[in-house]
């Protein structure tokens, strides 16, 4: 074999080794996370609620019960405790509610509201009455074993709306038979009390002292709501 076959084979042979050899790139190792953000709009309005005058707003008092109380005997010596019987007011518009309940319905105002409660004097139905028989003097009618509920029947959870008894913190409420100031009976804070919300009393009963006349009377209860909370 000639020297120039020689070298041309030797160059073959170095082409043919580059084949064999490895290249190798440098990736990049960084790695990441790409986002971005979207929303989920609504804007909801409130219907009002209420019937004729017993709106605050769109707030509504949408029942407050009338109460009959037992009928007794007087004797000139002993005081008469009679019990009473509930039943729904004569303006109340929630015929499903219970006949001792005051409710108020918020239709999502989130305001607060406020109920309150007064009466007139138990007063002789016969107008022409007079002097001791005019109405009762020194008696009181109480309505008493109130319980708050919600709408679904569940009690007021204070961690989600903040409604609170303001008759002394208890769940009663008494009233004079010569008649009574405003008193507050239930509320709800700012940014509370949205549904429909029952203070239900399942008690009342009147004392009746010595020395009143025999006749029929009758108190006039006005219960009001404001839709603010009340302020402490």
């Amino acid at each position: 074999m000639t020297k120039k076959t020689l070298q041309l084979l030797a160059s073959a042979a170095l082409v043919a080794g580059l084949g064999f050899t490895t290249i190798t790139a440098n990736a990049d190792a960084t790695s990441g996370v790409g986002s971005q953000t979207t929303t989920a709009k609504v804007t909801l309005d409130s219907k009002g609620s209420g019937d004729g005058g017993n709106v605050a707003g769109k707030l509504a008092l949408t029942s407050a019960p009338d109460v009959t109380f037992a009928g007794g005997t007087l004797d000139g010596t002993n005081a008469l405790d009679l019990a009473g019987t509930f039943e729904k007011g004569a303006n109340s518009a929630d015929t499903s509610a219970a006949a001792g309940a005051v409710t108020v319905v918020d239709p999502g105002t989130a305001s607060g509201w406020n109920v309150q409660v007064k009466n007139t004097a138990m007063a002789n139905d016969d107008s022409t009455a007079s002097g001791a028989s005019a109405q009762i003097t020194g008696g009181n009618f109480t309505f008493s074993n109130a319980v708050l509920a919600s709408s679904d029947g569940a009690t007021a959870n204070a961690a989600v709306q903040d409604i609170s008894d303001l008759s002394n913190k208890a769940d009663t409420v008494q009233f004079n038979t010569e008649g009574t100031a405003n008193q507050n009976i239930f509320h709800a804070e700012s940014g509370n009390g949205v549904g429909t919300w029952a203070n239900t009393y399942n008690a009342a009963s009147l004392h009746v002292p010595a020395g009143n006349a025999k006749g029929s009377y009758t108190s006039t209860l006005t219960w009001t709501l404001t839709n603010t909370p009340e302020t402490k």
